[in-house]
């Protein structure tokens, strides 16, 4: 299990085959994204319990807006292969 806004990772995938993912989230039904999802998926946004709330419930702390990324986006992984990424020993 990891919190949304921990970076976490594993060692780079050497075999010829994909690395399995399966990701999970369940939210309130008032945390409603600044942005839309870089790859919405059929059960995006699907309500599983409770009413549509018609407003955000917001804290009261300063968070910084995502960026845009309207020009397109990089992945960690492509970053990761830029900068010549090597597994410690």
């Amino acid at each position: 299990m990891h919190h949304s806004r921990t970076i976490h990772g594993s060692r780079q995938n050497k075999s010829s085959q994909g690395r399995p993912v399966l990701v999970l989230t369940y939210s309130a039904a008032d945390a409603i994204p600044y942005t839309a999802p870089a790859y919405p998926s059929s059960r995006y946004g699907v309500l599983v319990r409770g009413e549509e709330p018609g407003y955000a419930h917001h804290e009261e702390l300063h968070v910084p807006m995502p960026p845009d990324w309207s020009d397109g986006y990089t992945s960690i992984f492509a970053h990761q292969e830029d900068q010549g990424h090597q597994e410690p020993q």
